[in-house]
C-alpha cells in the first residue's frame, strides 16, 4: 500500500489523478475541522475545497520529512484564519462532534448524551481560541503534540502547556461531568461503550 509521500511524488511527476487519493483520504477530517471552526455547512464545503486547491497548488513545497497530515491541517487552519479575517467575523464557537450513540439507547440515554454535548460545548466556548484549537486538534482530530505544533506553528512544549491549561479550565467548568466519566477530560470526547 502506498503512503502519501508516494502519491505526492506521482502528482508532482504529472499524474493529476493521484491527487484524488489524497482528497479521499483527508476530505472528511478536513471538513470536520473546518466545520467546527466556522459552524456553517456552506462555508465548510467551500473552504474545504479551497484547502485542496491550495494543497495541490503548493504541493511542491511539501517536505518529505514532515507529516503530510500536519501539512494539510496547517493549510486548513490558515485557510480558516484567512476566510474569517476576510469576513471580519470572529466565530468563537466550535462544534463538538460526539459520535452518535448506539441506536438501541433508550430515550433517557439519548437525552443524557444531548445534555452532555451541550455542557461540553458551553465549556469549550469559554476557552480562549488558542486553547480551544489545541483541544480540537488533540482530542477530536487525534493528532500528536508534534503535529499540532507543526500545524499551529508553535513549539511542542507550548502545545503541552496549552493542553494542560485548557484541561484545567475545562475541569473547572465541567466538574460534575468529568466525575461521571471517571475523572479524565478526554473521556468526554468519546462515547460510552455499550
Amino acid at each position: 500500500m502506498r503512503d502519501e509521500s508516494q502519491w505526492v511524488q506521482e502528482v508532482l511527476q504529472g499524474n493529476k489523478e493521484a491527487f484524488a487519493f489524497i482528497i479521499d483520504r483527508y476530505k472528511q477530517r478536513i471538513y470536520a475541522l473546518i466545520y467546527r471552526i466556522c459552524r456553517n455547512t456552506h462555508d465548510a464545503q467551500d473552504w474545504t475545497q479551497e484547502v485542496f486547491i491550495r494543497a495541490y497548488r503548493y504541493l511542491q513545497s511539501y517536505r518529505q520529512d514532515e507529516s503530510f497530515s500536519a501539512w494539510i491541517y496547517k493549510i486548513a487552519v490558515n485557510t480558516c484564519n484567512t476566510q474569517l479575517q476576510k469576513r471580519k467575523v470572529y466565530t468563537k464557537d466550535t462544534i463538538v462532534e460526539i459520535p452518535a450513540t448506539n441506536t438501541t439507547d433508550s430515550p433517557e440515554e439519548k437525552m443524557v448524551s444531548c445534555e452532555r454535548k451541550k455542557e461540553l460545548q458551553q465549556a469549550l466556548d469559554q476557552l480562549p481560541e488558542h486553547y480551544r484549537m489545541v483541544i480540537m486538534l488533540r482530542y477530536m482530530d487525534e493528532l500528536s503534540y508534534k503535529e499540532i505544533g507543526e500545524i499551529l506553528q508553535i513549539p511542542m512544549t507550548t502545545v503541552q502547556n496549552h493542553l494542560y491549561r485548557a484541561r484545567k479550565q475545562l475541569q473547572k467548568h465541567l466538574a460534575g461531568l468529568v466525575q461521571q466519566e471517571g475523572g479524565k477530560i478526554y473521556d468526554l470526547f468519546k462515547t460510552k461503550s455499550s
